[in-house]
């Protein structure tokens, strides 16, 4: 019936009231970035696209540095 509501997500409040998400943060969608790179089968790519994806992950991790937050581990060969 009729068109359905997107879920609702309930986040703390910080200081004044005022809610934040924390899957709203630099630092988590870096983390998610990385995530989903890490993710990637390299074996079904060709070899410009891992050298892409290579120079994209080297990017991120030194980002994550800059921000303190954790580098994930590079996709291996399988």
């Amino acid at each position: 019936m009729g068109c359905e509501r997107p879920p609702v997500f309930r986040t703390p409040k910080i200081g004044g009231g005022v809610h934040i998400d924390p899957r709203n943060t630099p630092g988590y969608r870096l983390h998610r970035a990385l995530s989903n790179l890490s993710d990637i089968d390299v074996d079904e790519l060709d070899p410009a696209d891992r050298e892409r994806i290579d120079a994209v992950m080297t990017l991120l991790e030194q980002v994550s540095l800059l921000t303190n937050q954790l580098p994930r581990k590079r996709p291996t060969s399988r």
